[in-house]
């Protein structure tokens, strides 16, 4: 397993993947949902208690104060843990149902991830701090109307749209290679 983790290997591990498929029902629903996770997490809780607040913790916040901050700490982590299991290309042996069909991107998706890094990295990041600097004096006390990732989406699109035949004729041939590996991976993963 990559990185550090928080899962007892040999105990913790087995009885959260035996109750990943009751996850992946309980996701489908939001009642399920909110129902499967206070039962996970009394279950975990009652098979290996909860975390202890550190020494630290209870001389900054206090015993009750720290030990209601472990408690949602460690359900916190087993949320996140039936999370990042779905969502994890590493998943080896868990099944994994995805009902969603790739989409095939648009010119200037495709524009974007032929040039952004070499090309609009930097121009974007400081096209974007005039946007927000010229929005703060326009509108003292306001949050900005667009997030980073709209104002980048917009640019791409511009700049794409300024571009002659000859990257017009890249980005074809680019989403033609993208559209091909979409209609092979077309099929539902189990």
């Amino acid at each position: 397993m990559v990185g550090k983790t928080w899962v007892k290997q040999k105990e913790q591990l087995p009885w959260l993947r035996e109750k990943f498929q009751e996850y992946l029902i309980a996701d489908i629903d939001q009642q399920l949902w909110k129902t499967f996770y206070i039962e996970v997490n009394k279950e975990f809780a009652k098979k290996w208690g909860y975390l202890a607040p550190t020494a630290e913790e209870i001389d900054v916040k206090g015993l009750e104060k720290a030990t209601v901050e472990a408690r949602i700490k460690q359900e916190m982590h087993v949320e996140v843990w039936f999370r990042n299991v779905k969502h994890s290309s590493l998943n080896k042996g868990l099944p994994i149902i995805s009902m969603k069909k790739q989409r095939i991107p648009s010119a200037a998706e495709a524009y974007h991830s032929l040039t952004y890094k070499e090309q609009w990295k930097t121009a974007i990041k400081v096209e974007y701090k005039i946007y927000t600097k010229n929005w703060e004096k326009k509108n003292p006390g306001v949050l900005v109307d667009k997030k980073f990732l709209i104002f980048m989406r917009e640019f791409m699109t511009a700049r794409y749209n300024e571009e002659g035949d000859e990257m017009k004729k890249k980005v074809e041939e680019h989403l033609e290679s993208l559209h091909s590996v979409v209609v092979e991976n077309e099929t539902y993963q189990m």
